[in-house]
């Protein structure tokens, strides 16, 4: 494809348009991005395993999640055996105290663990049938604040 610009009242060039970048490598290095449900495209995560003598030391984040739909009477320390029961070990586990003496036929927790299990965290097979699993979303107070003031206007 041609353009043509008009460079003095009657004189006429053909100028080949060409896509910025095209036929150039790309000047970012090529990512590799983990596919786990909860994870950001685009993040990139050090696999490099280092000692205390190497004075830098990453600290993997926790999956979290919202576990909910689970029967009435269910403790935090039934549901941590239960995960540690399929693999899933330190998981911690935190009863959802309904708001405004609210009741519920069943019980939700925030389920946290490290995320080396994430295969298993994310298998639906690994959980009981009929509860549902969501990511965690973390909101910040002042982003809170908004949110109720907005609710109850």
């Amino acid at each position: 494809m041609t353009k043509t610009n008009m460079l003095n009242n009657n004189d006429f060039i053909s100028v080949p348009v060409v896509p910025f970048g095209a036929g150039q490598p790309s000047r970012r290095p090529e990512t590799k991005v983990s596919q786990h449900p909860g994870q950001r495209s685009g993040v990139l995560q050090g696999k490099k395993v280092t000692s205390a003598g190497d004075g830098v030391k990453g600290i993997p984040r926790r999956l979290h999640a919202f576990v909910s739909r689970l029967e009435a009477g269910t403790t935090d320390q039934q549901l941590a055996a239960w995960l540690a029961g399929i693999g899933i070990l330190g998981a911690t586990c935190s009863l959802i105290v309904p708001k405004d003496g609210r009741t519920f036929k069943t019980v939700a927790f925030r389920v946290s663990c490290d995320a080396q299990y994430a295969n298993l965290f994310y298998d639906e097979a690994s959980w009981p049938a009929g509860c549902e699993l969501r990511d965690w979303v973390f909101r910040s107070k002042a982003t809170n604040a908004q949110h109720v003031e907005n609710v109850s206007v």
